[in-house]
């Protein structure tokens, strides 16, 4: 378990620093690098640096020990969770996501923004994480479709028919084609047919 000399205070501040940095739902952690360094007595004021949420982090542990500072680098290898939503069902590809449940999932299995509304882009297994790389949100207007093309000027509002040239979700920009001038624009997509130009 580890080369050090068991220090419950070192390994919990590691621990609560882990999950407090990388948000994880639980976390294991075996020393490396350490050899022979041995701390022996209370240790006190004991702060982690560095970033946790890889395999094998380089961290900076700092402590003070019989009222000296000490400060030295710690090569641990951490394993993390995070709480997650991942799917009760297999999925096939196109397949609305449906029944779910949150669930601790390796750190290094989640590989995007957690997901739970969309389509399967590909094969998902029951118990598989449901992230941006695997659940695509269909978009909320497909290219060349019709819209109103809207300018507010204070109270003054002025429309025109338009056509998308791609297809957006509401919030995004959007390429349009302003049909009476034929003039190719850009705005933002504000409900799935109507867009706002600058």
């Amino acid at each position: 378990m580890s080369d050090l000399p068991p220090v419950p205070a070192i390994e919990q501040a590691l621990v609560d620093y882990a999950k407090e940095t990388c948000g994880a739902s639980r976390v294991e952690v075996r020393w490396i690098g350490l050899g022979e360094k041995t701390i022996s007595g209370e240790v006190s004021q004991i702060t982690w640096t560095g970033d946790p949420c890889r395999l094998r982090p380089e961290l900076r542990l700092s402590y003070t020990l019989h009222g000296e500072r000490t400060s030295l680098t710690v090569r641990s290898q951490l394993s993390l969770w995070k709480q997650v939503p991942v799917t009760v069902h297999d999925l096939t590809p196109g397949t609305a996501i449906g029944d779910t449940r949150i669930d601790d999932v390796p750190l290094e299995d989640i590989h995007g923004q957690p997901r739970t509304v969309g389509v399967a882009r590909r094969l998902i297994k029951a118990g598989e994480p449901l992230d941006s790389t695997v659940v695509v949100v269909p978009p909320d207007i497909e290219r060349d479709q019709p819209v109103a093309l809207r300018v507010s000027r204070g109270a003054l509002v002025i429309t025109a028919p338009g056509r998308t040239l791609q297809s957006a979700r509401v919030g995004e920009k959007v390429k349009v084609l302003n049909e009476a001038t034929r003039v190719a624009l850009e705005g933002t997509l504000i409900d799935s047919s109507t867009v706002e130009l600058p």
